[in-house]
């Protein structure tokens, strides 16, 4: 059953300025995302220890966890990102320090074309140690990026000899953002290297990439005991797809569309969404609410997973009101609208202007509501306006 419409004051009662703004503006009014996405972290959160993967049809889980030793984490693991939002925050080299994500993905064995993708830019001024882990398999000999004193960048663990940029990325991350892509081609079996999205010289490898690990993959650090990045970490992609130059060159100038459920709820009520991806211009995207049992919900939107009203989230919405376990866990400030589902879906339209101000915009979106007398959550949803 589709949402009753409603006016613009009505759903968009708050006027909140800026960006948001335009969200509140976009929520009044065919793009793909590779199924073999297996994390896409853009780093938005800028607060707490849970990093959103927005990877489509992930093996890895949807949330990723930082683990830090760096001083005032959880606040301290997080820096400006390079699209304005947040970025993983880099280590400090002496004393050995680290501030990684563990994505609770356990890789087995992967075989066949992988790429990864990520913005780099140096943390604290420091120079170049003799070895500095970006991420990784943290076990020994497994696939991993990592720099020393050279200052470039090594690709390793993938079966073939370990290769490097050409670039000095050490000198160029110095500088401020520099975005940076690798990827191996078990089709035309070659590796290629990107740097702020032009090609270095592709190299011919002569074995199928491949690696195992029987432990999470993580990133910021490679190896528990080894050195954890030096340099701050945004907009991280790994695929098993062969990124061709046109995606890498769009990694390269805009940040990455995708939308994840998250956070657990309670009931049977699910959020998700259909019509692709929200990416600039995708007038077919909508967001869907279901549910197999008759219910009456709000949808709301908001800004942030931090906080509502004040109140830090997630929040127990449901022992709170006498009811069992229930997480809220989006901060419902930007609009609500009600909705009647079960057994049909309920569907709200959310086309994305072709605005290239919306670029780098996220936000999320949670139901709660009634099935007779009995409370129930949605998951959580982050979408995340990109290319």
């Amino acid at each position: 059953m589709p949402i009753p419409s409603a006016s613009p004051s009505d759903v968009f009662p708050l006027g909140i300025a800026g960006r948001y703004g335009k969200v509140a503006a976009l929520l009044a009014a065919s793009v793909w995302l590779p199924a073999q996405d297996i994390l896409h972290y853009r780093f938005d959160e800028a607060y707490g220890t849970k990093v959103i993967n927005y990877a489509a049809n992930s093996p890895a889980p949807s949330q990723g966890t930082i683990i830090s030793l760096l001083a005032g984490a959880p606040a301290a693991s997080w820096t400006t990102g390079r699209f304005g939002a947040g970025a993983l925050a880099g280590s400090i080299a002496s004393p050995n320090t680290f501030n990684r994500v563990d994505t609770g993905w356990i890789p087995g064995t992967v075989t066949g074309s992988v790429s990864y993708a990520l913005w780099l830019s140096l943390a604290y001024n420091q120079p170049a140690p003799g070895l500095c882990y970006l991420f990784g398999s943290p076990t020994g000999g497994q696939m991993r990026a990592f720099l020393g004193t050279s200052g470039v960048l090594f690709t390793g663990g993938l079966a073939f000899p370990s290769q490097a940029t050409v670039a000095n990325i050490y000198q160029l991350a110095a500088q401020g953002w520099v975005h940076v892509a690798f990827v191996a081609d078990a089709s035309t079996m070659t590796t290629t290297y990107y740097v702020n999205g032009v090609a270095e010289p592709s190299r011919n490898i002569t074995v199928t990439p491949t690696w195992t690990s029987p432990v999470p993959f993580t990133v910021g650090q490679q190896l528990v005991a080894s050195p954890g990045s030096i340099f701050h970490i945004d907009e991280y992609l790994l695929t098993r797809t062969a990124l061709t130059a046109a995606d890498v060159l769009v990694l390269a100038t805009s940040p990455r569309a995708g939308n994840a459920g998250y956070g657990s709820g309670c009931g049977a009520m699910t959020l998700g969404s259909s019509g692709g991806v929200p990416a600039i211009g995708n007038l077919a995207y909508q967001v869907v609410l279901a549910s197999p049992s008759s219910a009456i919900a709000v949808l709301g939107f908001g800004s942030n997973r931090a906080s509502f009203n004040s109140i830090p989230l997630p929040f127990d919405l449901g022992t709170s009101l006498g009811y069992g376990p229930c997480l809220l866990d989006s901060s419902f400030d930007l609009a609500t609208t009600f909705a009647v589902v079960g057994p049909q879906s309920a569907v709200f339209p959310l086309p994305i202007p072709a605005d290239p101000s919306y670029l780098g915009v996220t936000f999320h979106a949670q139901a709660p509501g009634l099935v007779g007398n009995n409370l129930e959550m949605s998951n959580a949803f982050a979408i995340a306006i990109g290319n």
